[in-house]
């Protein structure tokens, strides 16, 4: 059962609210864009970060509330990326402690284009 979704366009930005495997087989990302990826605590999945990989949008943040999960799925990417001989850096890791007192934290990643 596919999700509802939606789409907003302002002059400069467009934002969807959908599943991203949905989203990804029907959309095209372009070199020139900026994806934001907030997945659930699973992370996304390995058909997700590959087909990011190929897209091979300037810039990705990463938004990610479970580290193992963000390792894993960095791990799928930069293996994709390596093979089709696209060099992305990983250009920051910030994390933020939302939740005090407990082992949740929130860690966002900044992924560019290597140039």
């Amino acid at each position: 059962m596919e999700r509802a979704r939606s789409k907003i366009t302002d002059k400069r930005m467009t934002y969807f609210m959908s599943d991203v495997e949905t989203y990804m087989r029907r959309a095209s990302i372009g070199k020139d864009d900026l994806v934001v990826l907030d997945p659930p605590r699973a992370g996304a999945s390995e058909y997700t970060m590959q087909t990011l990989a190929a897209a091979q949008p300037r810039k990705i943040i990463y938004i990610s509330c479970h580290p193992v999960s963000l390792a894993r799925d960095l791990n799928w990417f930069f293996a994709q990326t390596q093979k089709m001989g696209i060099k992305y850096k990983l250009d920051r890791v910030q994390t933020f402690e939302m939740f005090p007192q407990t082992d949740h934290v929130e860690t966002i990643a900044e992924l560019r284009v290597d140039s």
